[in-house]
């Protein structure tokens, strides 16, 4: 299997990197995270380099006006943005709601097909280090071994005053999970282009699309065991998004993550590693094809899986 990536960048007339903004109702939300965009000095370092990137607001299945928001700041920086040279931003409006759709979408037909880099980050996240983005661009540009470039999410609870039990039974769980290798958080992420357009999400797929895509990744699509390198934390880099708080929440949460990783496991370790390596090369196809064909499949998995298993009240 061929695992070679491009990992530099040409001057041209077409966007050389993509940003995805995934939204779902957020037309409060999607005014703070677009400020935190325009922040960036991303843009500054593409113009420098003669270079563009494209900011496309994927809204999927809207009720409120997220759409229309997202389309009078982008024409509002574009006015008065002193770097409005490196970048375009429109919104798209998808019927269908769901994630899931909007990132196969975004990947394989919104994006720019000429840009090398792709970014997918979910709308109500708050970029904090004004130089995030550029950081996350330049650790694929300058570590050709990764394939995704991650930042470091932190609670908005890490930036209150005073905090509650949970709050710190909260901030805790996240330090243990910064610990581990090769983490991706599938709220911000820079991944090559290359790479995302192999990748093709299965439509009952729901949570935990982050853990199949790092597995993806990190095993070069099923050729070998996991390389942690793959994915790479870029330095100066992070975003804020709203922890859950109420027991609750917390207990959903956890509930759909343990859904979702079963679903990882039985699609990974009991499919896609038994089909022939050349169809695991060519996963996105093969994926897109399933689910054309037979749009319950991944269901129909889970349900056979469920049938077999041993219960201790069976």
């Amino acid at each position: 299997m061929n695992t070679e990536q491009t990992s530099g960048v040409e001057s041209g007339s077409g966007p050389c990197i993509s940003i995805g903004i995934i939204a779902w109702n957020e037309e409060r939300a999607i005014q703070t995270l677009l400020e935190s965009v325009f922040r960036q000095t991303l843009f500054a370092e593409l113009r420098k380099r003669n270079l563009r990137c494209e900011i496309l607001c994927v809204a999927n299945g809207c009720s409120d006006r997220t759409t229309q928001v997202a389309e009078e700041i982008f024409l509002n920086q574009s006015a008065t943005h002193p770097d409005a040279q490196a970048f375009s931003g429109r919104a798209i409006a998808l019927q269908e709601r769901g994630k899931i759709n909007a990132w196969n979408q975004f990947v394989h037909s919104l994006s720019a097909r000429e840009a090398k880099f792709l970014f997918l980050m979910d709308a109500d996240i708050l970029i904090r280090n004004p130089e995030t983005l550029f950081s996350m661009w330049q650790t694929l540009v300058n570590c050709p071994e990764a394939r995704i470039a991650v930042d470091v999410p932190r609670k908005d609870l890490e930036f209150k005053s005073s905090r509650g039990w949970r709050d710190r039974m909260s901030l805790t769980a996240s330090k243990l999970t910064r610990s581990s290798a090769a983490q991706l958080c599938a709220q911000l992420y820079c991944i090559r282009s290359e790479t995302a357009r192999n990748i093709y999400l299965p439509k009952d797929l729901t949570a935990c699309d982050d853990g199949f895509i790092k597995t993806m990744v990190c095993t070069d699509f099923l050729a070998h065991a996991v390389w942690p390198t793959r994915i790479q934390v870029a330095r100066n880099a992070s975003h804020t998004f709203e922890a859950y708080t109420s027991l609750s929440s917390l207990f959903k949460n956890q509930k759909r993550q343990a859904i979702g990783q079963t679903i990882v496991h039985l699609l990974v370790d009991e499919h896609l590693n038994r089909l022939p390596i050349w169809e695991r090369s060519k996963l996105a196809e093969t994926l897109r094809k399933k689910d054309e064909e037979n749009p319950d499949w991944l269901k129909r998995l889970v349900h056979e899986h469920l049938r077999r298993k041993r219960f201790f009240w069976r």
